[in-house]
């Protein structure tokens, strides 16, 4: 059973059927609880499909497992997966301590763009501009395309806060062409076997996207800011 959900899983979510995802990756996480990728791709999950609600519940589930943990690679990823949305319901203050451990020297490998960007996003919910910036700099000249992805996305945000319009449009441009939105397309995989790391740049960018737009309503932009 726990490996028919996980290829019917995936074949939903290289194809974007989110929707039709879902189900599986709940059973997965019912079978294996104490996998935290099951978590990671179920809060992605989430967000694509509109499940705001469930998505902050599952937040707390993974604060409540994980917040602790020792092992740098979950920490990455569970802080990434409650600072997806800016309204997680999650302390960014503890989100913050968990980027840093994925940080640490000792944590340097391949993976390490990753953690750059999850604690550049920590940083930027925290308006701690100038150290989201440093933080994604880093990891735009990684060789992860998603992780490159995401840092562009971030400095977005930073730069739309500020209202550098132009430098935002800038960074979303390149962000987008990394990780560009779905088509309407019927008979390719879309986005494909990277579906994960794709998703995790693509929220960003639709955050920054909506954030650069608020341009031209200024009640947006402040709304944004609280």
């Amino acid at each position: 059973m726990k490996v028919y959900a996980r290829r019917a899983a995936s074949i939903h979510c290289k194809r974007g059927h989110w929707s039709q995802a879902l189900p599986d990756a709940w059973l997965l996480i019912q079978k294996q609880p104490d996998e935290h990728f099951n978590y990671h791709k179920l809060a992605a999950l989430l967000v694509l499909d509109g499940k705001y609600a469930e998505y902050q519940k599952l937040c707390q589930i993974i604060m409540n497992k994980y917040s602790g943990t020792g092992d740098a690679y979950v920490a990455e990823r569970m802080a990434q997966d409650c600072l997806l949305l800016p309204d997680s319901g999650v302390s960014f203050e503890k989100l913050n301590e968990m980027a840093d451990f994925a940080v640490r020297p000792e944590q340097d490998g391949i993976s390490l763009p990753f953690s750059e960007v999850c604690k550049a996003l920590a940083c930027y919910r925290l308006k701690l501009f100038a150290e989201a910036t440093s933080w994604a700099d880093r990891a735009t000249h990684s060789n992860l395309i998603q992780a490159q992805a995401k840092a562009f996305a971030i400095l977005a945000m930073v730069n739309a806060s500020q209202e550098h319009w132009d430098k935002a449009k800038e960074m979303l441009d390149k962000g987008n062409a990394l990780a560009p939105p779905l088509t309407k397309s019927e008979n390719a995989d879309q986005p494909g076997e990277s579906w994960l790391g794709w998703a995790f740049a693509r929220v960003s960018l639709d955050e920054a996207s909506a954030l650069i737009g608020s341009q031209s309503n200024p009640a947006m932009l402040e709304s944004g800011r609280k």
